[in-house]
Formats: C-alpha cells, sequence, structure tokens
C-alpha cells in the first residue's frame, strides 16, 4: 500500500505488532511478516482499521474484543486475553488503578 505521496510506507514495527503477530501466527508470512489485510478481513474489519490501530499502538475496545474472539476460535490452545490487550485499550490502567487490586499490591 503506498501513501498519499506515492511513496512505500515505512512498516509498522511496535508492541501492538508484535503482540498481533506472536498470538496470530496463521497471519504471518515466510518472512514473519504480519498479513494486516488478511487479519483484518478475519475480523471483518476493514485494513485501514488496523492500520490505524497499529499507527496509534493502541486498540478501540471493539476491536479488541474482536480480536480476543478471533484468538479463542482459531488459537484456543494459545488465546490472547485481556490482559494481553489493556495497555492497548487503556494505556494509562495501572496508573490509575486502585493499588491493592494490583499484583504485588
Amino acid at each position: 500500500m503506498a501513501s498519499k505521496d506515492g511513496q512505500k510506507p515505512l512498516h509498522i514495527y511496535n508492541e501492538l505488532y508484535g503482540v498481533l503477530a506472536e498470538y496470530f501466527p496463521d497471519h504471518r508470512s515466510a518472512q514473519k511478516v504480519f498479513n494486516v489485510p488478511g487479519f483484518a478481513s478475519d475480523l471483518g474489519k476493514s485494513h485501514e482499521t488496523i492500520y490505524k490501530a497499529l499507527r496509534s499502538d493502541r486498540l478501540h475496545i471493539g476491536v479488541a474484543l474482536e480480536v480476543l474472539k478471533l484468538s479463542a476460535e482459531r488459537h484456543p490452545e494459545m488465546p490472547i486475553y485481556w490482559g494481553d490487550l489493556i495497555r492497548f485499550v487503556l494505556p494509562d490502567f495501572l496508573k490509575f488503578s486502585d493499588p491493592a487490586l494490583l499484583p504485588d499490591g
């Protein structure tokens, strides 16, 4: 996919990309590149929705829920959990959580 100015876009490698690539190995190419359009299609989302999430390193809660469902369906032996995604949905979750409810709290 080319950018608006016609230049080849830089590939996005961040924490969210790493988590999705790890938990969805069937969406990686032989070169280990994550297939965003294929993943988006399986989620029933547009590829731009997933690229936007990857660019921002953030997931909307509805997209996160679809990721969880797809993982449970496709990879029940190694599903992704809310704990794996919460930092992308609520980045300040731990900062504003009750310390008594946190591990080691």
